[in-house]
């Protein structure tokens, strides 16, 4: 059974982030996002369906 307590990091949200860093990563790595490419915070939240937040600490 899992625990109903989270820990710090959880609520701090660091799996949104490192799910943001993974997803960039993939973005990448597949050629949507092409290199030199410059692309807001905004646009790779709305691409990401995120808030600004995990993205910019993924970046």
């Amino acid at each position: 059974m899992a625990s109903a307590t989270r820990t710090i990091a959880e609520s701090a949200g660091v799996p949104q982030t490192r799910g943001a860093y993974h997803r960039l990563l993939e973005e990448i790595s597949s050629g949507r996002i092409e290199p030199g490419s410059r692309i807001t915070e905004t646009e790779l939240a709305e691409r990401l369906q995120m808030s600004r937040t995990p993205v910019r600490e993924a970046l």
